[in-house]
């Protein structure tokens, strides 16, 4: 049986104001995908997970590290569509240092049985 979670995604404010957007994501698996979400955001390595799959498209949560000289990763909510044309949106995205992103995985592993 399918359930869902709501996680707040907020590594950081930004100029004081929160910096977080809700995610509703799916729980199919007992947290095994939330939990290796976690572990790349705390390892810095990319990783996508699937948030949706609807008739033709599909949304996913995707981790971009960056190169570590940069120091900013993305975590993005992309949805694609399907077919040879399909389109590749990022509805929503977040830039933050990378130790941002390793603290939210490290709490993101604490909250997830």
């Amino acid at each position: 049986m399918s359930t869902t979670k709501n996680v707040e995604v907020d590594p950081a404010a930004v100029n004081g104001a929160p910096a977080s957007w809700q995610l509703r994501l799916r729980n199919d698996d007992s947290g095994q995908g939330l939990n290796e979400m976690g572990a790349a955001l705390k390892a810095g390595r990319g990783h996508v997970y699937s948030v949706s799959d609807e008739p033709g498209a599909k949304s996913v949560l995707a981790f971009l590290p960056s190169h570590p000289d940069e120091g900013v990763d993305t975590l993005a909510r992309v949805r694609t569509s399907e077919g040879p044309d399909g389109d590749v949106v990022f509805e929503r995205s977040a830039e933050r240092p990378m130790g941002l992103w390793a603290e939210a995985g490290e709490n993101l592993l604490r909250i997830v049985p």
